[in-house]
């Protein structure tokens, strides 16, 4: 199995600011992923080949209506908890799930693959998502209406991570079926940090779970 990744990241800061295929939001830096992906699968002894791809780490140009519908995080003292550094378009706005749809959409449309490998952007830590999108959320999960309630709350954190896990898991399955429009017998991975799997503690630092991992996806990827 090959990942090829499916995106550019030139800055090299784990968001895309282009994409290998042909699509409506990104500029295209090159229409290499469909050529290259098939020689893969030609050419090689490779059995399969999957796209990899960020699920919300997209840096959409400024003249997007969704470029700055992005994670928020909410600021707090440093206590040696992970900041996440990717920048990423928020998973509780429409219009920026809207335009993920559209451009895995055009991925499908625009090559042959089998597979997604979800990229290791599919994360929020405890301090995210502060958005507003995301705080209405919140509010229809029943939850207070600032995040520091709760954090302050062991109860209300750990239904919140779990809230926010399945929230993930669920979108990167809406955009697998998207895909599968396309590409029907299609498999997915993601990849999981680490910490996640020798520490469950660190699920809430993550919004990540291994057993939601393996219970959603084809396949796990540890980092």
């Amino acid at each position: 199995t090959v990942y090829l990744q499916a995106f550019a990241d030139p800055d090299g800061n784990g968001a895309a600011d282009a994409l290998y295929f042909p699509n409506r939001h990104l500029p295209m830096r090159a229409d290499l992923f469909n050529r290259v992906s098939w020689q893969i699968a030609t050419r090689t002894k490779v059995k399969r080949v999957y796209a990899w791809m960020p699920m919300l780490a997209f840096e959409l140009p400024a003249k997007n209506s969704a470029a700055n519908d992005k994670v928020i995080t909410e600021q707090h003292d440093t206590d040696g908890h992970l900041t996440m550094g990717y920048p990423r378009l928020s998973p509780f706005s429409p219009a920026a799930r809207q335009v993920i749809r559209d451009i895995y959409q055009d991925l499908a449309r625009s090559a042959t693959f089998d597979g997604l490998l979800f990229h290791d952007d599919v994360t929020l830590s405890d301090y995210e998502d502060a958005s507003p999108w995301a705080m209405k959320t919140y509010k229809e999960w029943g939850m207070p209406n600032k995040i520091a309630d709760i954090r302050n709350s062991d109860d209300l954190l750990g239904r919140w991570t779990i809230l926010k896990i399945n929230a993930l898991d669920n979108f990167a399955m809406d955009l697998a079926a998207v895909v599968r429009e396309e590409q029907p017998d299609l498999r997915t991975a993601r990849n999981l940090y680490a910490r996640v799997v020798l520490n469950p503690r660190s699920e809430v630092w993550y919004s990540q779970s291994i057993d939601n991992s393996l219970a959603n996806y084809d396949f796990t990827a540890i980092m």
